[in-house]
């Protein structure tokens, strides 16, 4: 696989690719991936303040998404199992995601859901969210 980057015709190829359609599945998985978050950090950040009609929105939402996530992440691991293990961000990936379905779901059963949840989920999601530009850009993509 190395030597393919080696050669100009790989780089047109995957330029190609990337502006072809590379670039719409990036920006639309940034963008569902910007409403888990952003309906997660909503919920936990103003569950006094908004009526429990939306707050369970936000959390279906945030579970729905989550799995929709989840199916991407299993995805990838299908289809290279040995590199998913060995790529440590995916570990990332799957702490946001999990953590986040799993402190929503305890959230609607209970009526309340732990701070140290709510915290430790709300970092791996924003950590996850800065990592999409820095592994972008450090593709060698640009992003717009």
């Amino acid at each position: 696989m190395k030597n393919f980057y080696r050669y100009l015709n790989g780089e047109a190829l995957l330029k190609f690719k990337w502006n072809t359609y590379g670039r719409k599945y990036y920006f639309a998985i940034l963008a569902i991936y910007t409403v888990f978050l952003l309906s997660f950090v909503i919920a936990a950040t103003l569950y006094k303040s908004i009526s429990q009609t939306t707050l369970f929105i936000l959390l279906y939402t945030t579970i729905g998404l989550g799995i929709w996530h989840l199916f991407f992440e299993y995805r990838q691991f299908i289809h290279a199992p040995l590199t998913y293990v060995y790529i440590s961000w995916n570990f990332l990936d799957l702490a946001a995601i999990f953590s986040t379905i799993a402190t929503s779901i305890d959230w609607l059963k209970n009526g309340s859901a732990p701070t140290q949840a709510i915290t430790f989920s709300t970092l791996f999601l924003e950590i996850k969210f800065i990592l999409f530009f820095v592994l972008g850009n450090f593709l060698g993509f640009t992003l717009l």
